[in-house]
């Protein structure tokens, strides 16, 4: 049976701190461990035959950590270079995704500006900018993207996302490890010109995570809560804004300002 074989197994190594796909007894594959019913009758059974010391050192951790197996590293980086002049890795490739953990200044020495951008098909989309590397962002997930490694390292960092309040809470969740982020063209003078023609209603406006945001970024959220209680317009997605003005602010990036940062709470 292959819930005993399992527990036989850790039994039989207690300190063996390995992902649960490794663990195989017998030739007993551990597939059925993905089930929650199969991992609540392992760990059952482990309370039984595991010392009381083990049991008492995992009983608070989660899942995998809980059967004494390694947890699976979901912090991982998408980033393209846009230039291949810049890129540190052979044969041309630009496109990358590593874990957080592996990311080096080595890797970055060509480049001036980081980017983070929450639509993948804008970062595929943008053509040659030397010393600009583009981040794929990760949306209102769990685990931001941890950018402060970039601004250790000296580089210029700057946002692009939608203009509603997820976007914007985006943006304030971008800055939680990192002392001030440049939004780009997420402003209320963006919105106001280019809303009238190409914005939408409908966007969320629960919850906003306003924490890291400046005065005015606060004050936008305000104002795109207002729209949505009068059913105005309230959302402007970034891949409706014009391409080629996108393209040009990214090639010719400004260095963040001294008074936006000193106003950033």
């Amino acid at each position: 049976m292959k819930l005993l074989a399992s527990v036989i197994w850790r039994r039989d190594n207690p300190d063996t701190h390995c992902y649960v796909r490794q663990a195989q007894s017998a030739n007993v594959d551990t597939k059925f461990l993905e089930s929650g019913d199969a991992q609540n009758r392992f760990l059952e059974l482990l309370g039984i035959v595991m010392p009381p010391a083990w049991v008492d050192a995992h009983k608070d951790l989660d899942w995998p950590e809980i059967g004494g197996f390694k947890k699976r590293d979901t912090k991982r980086i998408r980033m393209r270079f846009l230039s291949k002049n810049d890129s540190p890795f052979p044969m041309g490739i630009t496109d990358v995704e590593i874990y957080e953990k592996d990311l080096s200044r080595e890797l970055v020495t060509r480049i001036r500006n980081i980017v983070v951008i929450e639509n993948n098909t804008t970062v595929e989309s943008l053509p040659e900018i030397p010393g600009t590397l583009a981040v794929y962002g990760k949306g209102k997930a769990v685990a931001p993207v941890d950018l402060s490694r970039f601004e250790t390292w000296g580089k210029k960092l700057f946002y692009f996302g939608d203009i509603d309040v997820d976007g914007l809470s985006c943006l304030s969740m971008s800055r939680a490890s990192v002392s001030f982020i440049t939004p780009l063209m997420m402003d209320r003078e963006t919105f106001d010109a280019f809303a009238p023609d190409l914005g939408i209603h409908g966007a969320n406006t629960q919850g906003p995570n306003t924490s890291g945001l400046t005065k005015e970024e606060k004050e936008l959220v305000e104002y795109l809560i207002e729209q949505s209680e009068s059913s105005g317009i309230n959302r402007l997605e970034q891949e409706k804004l014009p391409f080629d003005l996108v393209v040009s602010l990214i090639t010719d990036l400004p260095s963040p300002g001294i008074s936006d940062a000193e106003d950033y709470k």
